[in-house]
């Protein structure tokens, strides 16, 4: 027996007396090497090249956001690339940060005291910073809240591998529109195409990264307004079948056409 089927044998061996989690961990750290740090390595490398480029391009990249409360500006603009790794061998963390700004400072009112804190707690939420004020009525009386929101948004797109396994998660904060997103991807999935359409995304000219996703705060309150909506319905068909006997016995799973306003109810906010 030659010295390396001897060496494959006693390997073997070894890896029968493995526990579950050992070989799990063993197999994770296998794939980790051959799959997913070379890819992390590489992503690194073209974003690092292209951020480069752009800081020293130094070009304003225009973009609009919806700020809670206001109307839609148009006039931030994109600077101030970075990009940095948890480790320049051992990659598993990488964030890609900008900032986008404008000239001036927002400034809007809110005049009703509990939409001005839902706008407020949504800022918070953005991670906006702002300072508002009380907001006096022609009648001396208080009526909402003056905001004034620095011209800064902080923008990042982080690529991550899952802890305990081998799945990469890509979340973005801020990009395109105010919020985080997140999806997430195997290996063999962050390739050359990958990058492409995330570095298009980055730079605003598509959206094919986030497209047929939504960032889970909006998924939520799709789910919950369908629940009231098939709880409507259903509570309508026992009462149409209590007071109008002469229908008979009511089905509401026959009734599968949607009510007007339906989708005006799934993607509005309460």
């Amino acid at each position: 027996m030659s010295l390396l089927d001897d060496i494959h044998q006693k390997a073997d061996e070894k890896r029968e007396q493995l526990s579950e989690s050992e070989r799990l961990a063993y197999q994770q750290e296998q794939a980790y090497l051959q799959h997913i740090n070379p890819r992390f390595k590489k992503f690194y490398s073209y974003f690092n090249e292209l951020i480069n480029e752009l800081n020293f391009l130094d070009e304003k990249l225009f973009c609009a956001y919806r700020i809670p409360g206001a109307d839609i500006h148009k006039d931030f603009y994109h600077g101030k690339y970075s990009i940095a790794a948890n480790s320049s061998d051992r990659m598993t963390d990488i964030k890609i940060s900008f900032i986008c700004q404008r000239e001036k400072p927002v400034n809007f009112i809110s005049d009703n005291d509990s939409v001005a804190q839902r706008v407020a707690d949504e800022l918070h939420q953005y991670q906006l910073k702002f300072h508002h004020r009380p907001h006096t009525a022609k009648n001396g009386r208080r009526a909402g809240s003056v905001f004034e929101m620095e011209p800064r948004i902080a923008v990042f797109i982080r690529l991550f591998l899952v802890p305990g396994s081998i799945d990469i998660r890509l979340e973005t904060h801020n990009i395109p529109i105010l919020g985080k997103f997140s999806k997430t991807y195997r290996p063999h999935e962050i390739d050359d195409s990958f990058m492409e359409q995330l570095g298009l995304f980055m730079l605003r000219r598509e959206n094919s990264i986030s497209r047929f996703e939504l960032p889970a705060e909006n998924r939520q309150v799709i789910q919950e307004n369908i629940k009231k909506d098939k709880a409507e319905r259903r509570r309508e068909a026992i009462e149409n079948q209590l007071y109008n006997p002469t229908l008979g016995t009511v089905s509401v799973q026959e009734n599968k056409a949607p009510k007007p306003g339906l989708l005006k109810r799934l993607f509005g906010r309460n």
